[in-house]
């Protein structure tokens, strides 16, 4: 039997924080935008506790040819039933979530929407 491989491990190929976030709201339907800004264009008061300064790099080459690792569910249904998962043990509160969202500022988010 052949399996599709694609990124449970590590993936195979990586996508910026922006894909990634695009891609999860494709999957959902939501019709945002993505908008992407630098630590210095943020307030100085602005929430954010993350540490973005250091890179993550992950390669699962040694896994996939010593053991012939392989993710038996694809990509698109794992995030299907992650999304599934998630909406059915959704938080009480929501501040209890380590979510950017939990922390986001409704104010901070208006003045970027609004930027020509």
């Amino acid at each position: 039997m052949l399996l599709s491989c694609n990124n449970a491990v590590s993936e195979t190929e990586s996508l910026t924080e922006r894909a990634r976030i695009k891609q999860l709201g494709q999957a959902v339907h939501w019709p945002g935008k993505v908008i992407t800004v630098t630590r210095q264009q943020l307030p100085e008061d602005a929430p954010f506790p993350f540490n973005m300064k250091q890179d993550w790099v992950t390669d699962s080459t040694y896994i996939r040819q010593t053991l012939g690792y392989c993710e038996r569910v694809p990509q698109a249904e794992a995030m299907q039933q992650t999304i599934a998962w998630q909406r059915s043990h959704y938080p009480d509160d929501i501040r209890q979530s380590a979510s950017a969202i939990a922390l986001f500022d409704e104010a901070y988010e208006d003045h970027w929407i609004n930027q020509p």
